[in-house]
């Protein structure tokens, strides 16, 4: 089977999505219920209550869950009255026990889950901008700090983006743009150093 690729990493909802909307919402209820015991006896009535739905439907939701893996039954009720207990899997574990079964990320994309530097300049970008993971090694490469980067950029990008027309400069263009501001910044902070270093020697030597 062909893995899916994705700008984002997968997820259980993106597996849950497929089986319907209340799979989705019965394991993530499942998950807040469970707490740290990681056991989940709610009985498919009680369930069916909770969410206005009849106890055969949710019956259905649990039997798929289970199929699918996210619910590990831990003990099944002996009658009618008995609610199975279950553990809900996290999806963490569930990639481990079901390989080649998740959303493969696109490679070189740093998204909102991803580098911290990467979420800060996507906000500062008003969200318009991802930025590549190459590009963010590229600025730290130019020895500034995180912050410092950040402020640069919120500097820099008002002016930049108010030059620019339709949507294909929020891609690549505006991230090697900015790495171009970065590098002059750096190039000018060398040669101020280098002129403060040099100073005292000429005037020593008058």
């Amino acid at each position: 089977m062909e893995i899916e690729e994705s700008k984002f990493y997968c997820s259980a909802e993106w597996h849950l999505v497929k089986m319907g909307s209340l799979c989705a919402a019965v394991y993530s209820w499942s998950l807040k219920i469970a707490g740290k015991s990681k056991r989940f006896a709610v009985s498919e009535v009680d369930a069916g209550l909770y969410f206005g739905r009849h106890r055969n439907t949710i019956l259905t939701a649990y039997k798929k869950l289970s199929e699918s893996g996210f619910f590990k039954l831990i003990y099944a009720g002996k009658n009618a009255f008995e609610s199975n207990v279950y553990e809900p899997i996290k999806h963490e574990q569930w990639a481990k026990e079901h390989p080649n079964c998740c959303l493969k990320r696109e490679v070189g994309l740093t998204l909102l889950n991803d580098d911290k530097l990467g979420q800060d300049l996507y906000a500062a970008s008003g969200t318009k901008i991802k930025f590549k993971d190459f590009r963010i090694k590229w600025y730290r490469r130019l020895g500034f700090s995180d912050n410092e980067i950040v402020e640069y950029f919120r500097e820099w990008f008002p002016g930049y983006a108010s030059q620019q027309s339709g949507k294909k400069w929020r891609t690549d263009a505006a991230q090697f743009h900015f790495g171009e501001r970065l590098t002059a910044l750096r190039q000018r902070k060398e040669c101020l150093a280098k002129q403060a270093r040099t100073e005292p020697t000429l005037v020593s030597s008058i």
